[in-house]
């Protein structure tokens, strides 16, 4: 067994490897960008890897360590504005481009992950819901994260029994059945319209004896103002990721419309410079419809950032520029070279 255990570590590493010398292949970047057309990837980030927090987040270390392997391998950061003008107005870019992003606006996004990228001037946008650092409300998927975390019920009922007959309860007695559970509940959740959000937790609140705060707890503290201005004058770029995170395709057109101006009329009065770029809570294509990209490109922003995970061809930009392409950074500096690279871009 542990022979076994061996060749399957030893062969992972070694195809790791393989990946990063391969992503490292000039000649083929190249011949990739005539066949194809450049494509840049835009990676996006949420939580930073912190005790505090149940969330995986990104560990620090690892990504100053993949920022400097980038630099290294010839790879220039650009910021998102930069990709879209590029699509939109013909502006080139450097051959080897990665552009990064992170969304919704905590704390420890801005504490332990902005630096890192201001250090190496890696250009990174910052999407921020604005009614969280207003003090007005917190995201409810992270509330969903507060209650199983903070219960010490050993199961509950699940309030979409429902819909699914088969599980009347969810059990919460262990840290891998409370993801289990917080994944199924934000999962569903997606599903139904913003009042039945509420209802939910409401239910949640009670089935779980948590009181859910109006502040919301250390691990869920937002990011100040004041500290946007501050990382803004360093490097960071901020955009508007809604009011309050809810997702459109469950607004009525004025509720959709009104998350959009406001957050973005919220950014202006307290930044020097926003990017007029839009960001879809959640950002998976059912998320949002053709009737908020009009919306969007009406109010003249330069383009929105979807969920959709693939490489952005900048060729496609000015026909995609309001559902733009995304990916998760990965935890592996051989994913994080392939999903920058040709090999990623010819899939």
């Amino acid at each position: 067994m542990q022979i076994i255990q061996s060749w399957d570590t030893n062969s992972s590493m070694n195809t790791g490897k393989l990946v990063e010398k391969l992503a490292d292949i000039a000649s083929l970047e190249k011949l990739a960008s005539i066949v194809l057309g450049q494509a840049v990837t835009i990676f996006t980030l949420h939580r930073a890897k912190v005790a505090s927090h149940p969330h995986a987040g990104t560990n620090p270390e690892f990504l100053d360590t993949t920022l400097r392997k980038l630099h290294s391998s010839g790879y220039s950061f650009v910021s998102l504005e930069e990709v879209v003008n590029a699509g939109i107005k013909g502006r080139p870019l450097p051959e080897k481009a990665a552009c990064f992003t992170l969304d919704d606006g905590y704390a420890d996004q801005a504490d332990i992950l902005m630096p890192i990228f201001i250090e190496h001037n890696a250009k990174p946008t910052f999407f921020v819901i604005t009614d969280m650092l207003d003090g007005k409300s917190w995201p409810w998927d992270e509330k969903i994260t507060y209650v199983l975390e903070t219960t010490t019920k050993s199961k509950i009922a699940n309030p979409f029994s429902h819909l699914d007959k088969s599980q009347a309860t969810l059990l919460v007695d262990t840290k891998a059945k409370k993801t289990i559970a917080r994944r199924y509940l934000q999962t569903t959740a997606k599903e139904i319209s913003k009042d039945q959000v509420t209802a939910l937790l409401e239910e949640l609140s009670q089935s779980c004896a948590v009181t859910i705060p109006e502040i919301p707890p250390t691990p869920y503290q937002p990011m100040t103002w004041a500290r946007a201005r501050e990382l803004e004058s360093q490097g960071a770029f901020f955009a508007p990721h809604s009011c309050d995170h809810s997702i459109f395709s469950k607004l009525s057109a004025e509720e959709a419309e009104s998350q959009i101006l406001q957050s973005w009329q919220r950014l202006k009065s307290e930044l020097k410079s926003p990017v007029k770029i839009f960001c879809y809570p959640t950002g998976r294509l059912q998320d949002f419809t053709m009737e908020h990209m009009l919306f969007l490109e009406k109010q003249g922003f330069l383009g929105a950032v979807s969920f959709v995970s693939k490489p952005c061809n900048i060729r496609k930009i000015s026909a995609e520029r309001f559902k733009l392409p995304r990916i998760a950074l990965p935890n592996t500096l051989s994913a994080v070279k392939r999903y920058a690279s040709w090999i990623e871009k010819i899939r």
